[in-house]
């Protein structure tokens, strides 16, 4: 008998009993669709919760096909087909039908395929057959189980399908976590991180959090597996191969596989096999090529943050420097070290510890190591053993957002095994999930969660104890900041007063952008070892706005020199070049912005002898300029802050005395 035919007889039968239920149709269902292929098959897994995977999985050897979301047969599928519940399934899922058993509706990429096929319609006597459609029933089955997930041959695309699952993922667990008497091992995890890891750490933050350890896992596991078939990357693939120099985010990873409720898992799943199916050769076909942005994956993470949390970028600040801003920074710090500090071998140098406290996609740190594969270019013989007895172990990193982290790691183990040290199981790259806004406090190991707590007690030694000369980076700007923890508070105090006073300013919330965190926080550091150097970009509102002249005093009598490079481009200004020309931004953001390094000798006894320099025009012009120079052949002008102001940038204070005066200036 045709296979669709003894469907619809089986289900006439059961609802002429008068007691069938939604779930009494389900394996004459499940009958239908495996009559297509003996190999398929259809798992059928009782939900324990409201919400989770579609009712039906169909895989073959392994891999999800397709899904099928089964509603009771009197519902009208007109009424399902708009509802969150579906919405979210055809965001999720790239092969789904809808089925009230009578109807079928099939949806490719989100967007339904073709028309309703109906094979019984309800009438007051019962199901009534619809023959002429079960050859079209027939067909929309095998199309459906023999289609194969589109390719993903973009960035774009590849941001956006991460992106869509990403956020299913998140929403998923969040629901998980806020379900009234459930314990589950989210719940058991969440609770682990927030005490030892990441304090204040709530139920969306967590969510999003390990939405993104599962979505740049997988990515880094298919980016390393990329010569698999499709058909042979899953997620136990995923997971063996995850790299082990990560041990936290391969012990992350090893517990999400083993233990994840199945109403996240599902998803997961989902997101392995869009990653299967992505041609990652053509996705980075620019990586490694020499462009100014040279790295692939720092534009792809880019378009994944504008398109999976645009508000949380916001929030966090987070932009990518452009490389001739990060060259010009590394540079200039390994000739600070030559030139003020005597360290001939510049970042080189076996006792200089080096830390970004906001690591991000690893930019800076990745230069570091690239400035320093340059320099060793004579000596590339012992270049395996240096890197992992006396490079590796001083360069640090700490990183809040999770996604940016795992994305550091992959770059820099791509980079070291390109150039001919892979990263063994035994080397450690110290690029740290943290916030570097918290007080760091050693942790008591437990055995249950040992690499949570040892991932915390690494940050801490690093926040504590390692002789840091070096601290680099580009700190987030975020106007309204979301560390407000204690200990940075307190550390920020002294900002808030000038010559002994308080500022009494009506509006100091300006003093609390995480920038002007950040760089306390590398004050603190600097002072702490006693010397070193601390090289920003940052917003470049604190060289000359009021609010922020108790933070230039204290810069002032922390360090011996200061050099402030402004690059401008300071749009809500509407800034111009000195000849009246258009000033560009060298980001993508309107709020001008600067360089500046800051440096403490160990007999330093302040204040500081500040330096000061413009770089301003179209920015292909400050992207030439910052590629061919460094702080050594910069053109600086000598500028001499004086109080009340304290101004890091030129200024005509005797004349503004006058001013003041009441005097007429002629």
């Amino acid at each position: 008998m045709n296979p669709v035919n003894a469907y619809v007889n089986d289900l006439r039968s059961m609802y002429g009993s008068g007691v069938a239920t939604e779930h009494s149709y389900r394996s004459s269902l499940e009958g239908l669709l495996r009559s297509f292929d003996e190999s398929l098959q259809v798992i059928n897994e009782p939900r324990q919760l409201d919400f989770g995977a579609p009712d039906l999985v169909l895989q073959l050897a392994g891999q999800p096909v397709g899904y099928v979301e089964c509603k009771d047969l009197r519902v009208a599928l007109d009424a399902v087909e708009n509802s969150d519940q579906l919405n979210r399934y055809r965001v999720a899922c790239d092969n789904l039908i809808l089925t009230n058993y009578r109807e079928f509706r099939w949806y490719r990429g989100g967007e339904e395929v073709g028309q309703t096929v109906t094979v019984a319609r309800l009438t007051g006597s019962g199901l009534q057959a619809q023959r002429r459609q079960y050859s079209d029933l027939t067909s929309l089955l095998e199309r459906f189980q023999r289609t194969s997930p589109a390719d993903i041959t973009s960035p774009e695309d590849l941001a956006r399908v991460m992106a869509d699952l990403t956020r299913e993922i998140a929403d998923l667990i969040s629901e998980t976590l806020n379900t009234p008497n459930l314990r589950s091992f989210l719940h058991k995890h969440k609770h682990d991180l927030e005490f030892e890891l990441l304090p204040e750490l709530d139920n969306s933050e967590f969510a999003d959090m390990y939405a993104q350890t599962l979505a740049y896992a997988l990515f880094a596991a298919r980016m390393e597996l990329q010569h698999l078939p499709a058909r042979d990357f899953t997620l136990a693939r995923a997971f063996a191969d995850m790299p082990r120099t990560n041990r936290f985010l391969h012990r992350e990873f090893g517990q999400i596989f083993q233990e994840l409720e199945r109403e996240v898992k599902w998803a997961v799943e989902q997101l392995t096999t869009r990653l299967a199916n992505t041609q990652i050769s053509d996705v980075m076909r620019d990586f490694g090529s020499g462009t100014r942005q040279r790295d692939a994956i720092v534009h792809f993470y880019e378009d994944f943050l504008a398109t999976h949390d645009p508000v949380l970028r916001e929030q966090r600040g987070v932009y990518f420097t452009p490389e001739p801003v990060v060259g010009y920074i590394v540079r200039s710090v390994d000739t600070i070290l030559r030139s003020h500090f005597d360290r001939r071998d510049g970042l080189a140098s076996d006792d200089v510890h080096i830390l970004d406290p906001a690591t991000g996609t690893g930019s800076f740190l990745l230069a570091v190591v690239e400035l320093i594969y340059e320099t060793m270019r004579g000596q590339r013989g012992i270049w395996p053993d240096y890197v992992r007895r006396q490079l590796l172990p001083r360069l640090h990193g700490f990183e809040l957002l999770m996604a940016p982290y795992t994305l550091a790691h992959m770059r820099m183990g791509l980079f070291l095994s390109e150039n001919g040290c892979p990263p063994g199981e035994d080397d450690r790259l110290n690029i740290l999930l943290t916030n570097s806004l918290d007080r760091g406090e050693k942790k008591v190991e437990q055995l249950w969660e040992d690499h949570i707590v040892a991932e915390a007690n690494a940050a801490a030694e690093v926040k504590n104890d390692k002789p840091i000369m070096v601290v680099l980076g580009n700190p987030p700007y975020s106007g309204h900041s979301a560390n407000k923890g204690h200990w940075i508070r307190e550390l920020m105090r002294n900002y808030y007063f000038v010559d002994g006073v308080p500022l009494k300013e009506r509006n100091p919330k300006w003093l609390q952008d995480d920038y002007v965190k950040f760089i306390r926080f590398g004050q603190w550091r600097i002072e702490r070892n006693g010397e070193g150097v601390l090289a920003f970009i940052t917003n470049h509102a604190w060289l000359d706005n009021p609010t922020f002249r108790g933070m230039r005093q204290s810069l002032l009598n922390s360090f011996s020199e200061i050099y402030v490079l402004d690059l401008h481009g300071n749009s809500k200004k509407k800034e111009t070049t000195p000849d009246g020309n258009r000033d560009d931004n060298v980001f993508d953001i309107q709020q001008g912005v600067s360089v500046a390094f800051f440096i403490r000798h160990k007999d330093h006894n302040g204040p500081a002898r500040v330096f000061h320099s413009d770089c301003q025009g179209l920015r292909k012009d400050k992207y030439t300029w910052l590629n061919t120079h460094n702080v050594e052949d910069t053109d600086w002008q000598e500028i001499f802050p004086q109080s009340p102001s304290y101004f890091f940038v030129p200024f005509d204070y005797e004349g503004w005395r006058e001013y003041e005066k009441g005097w007429k200036v002629t």
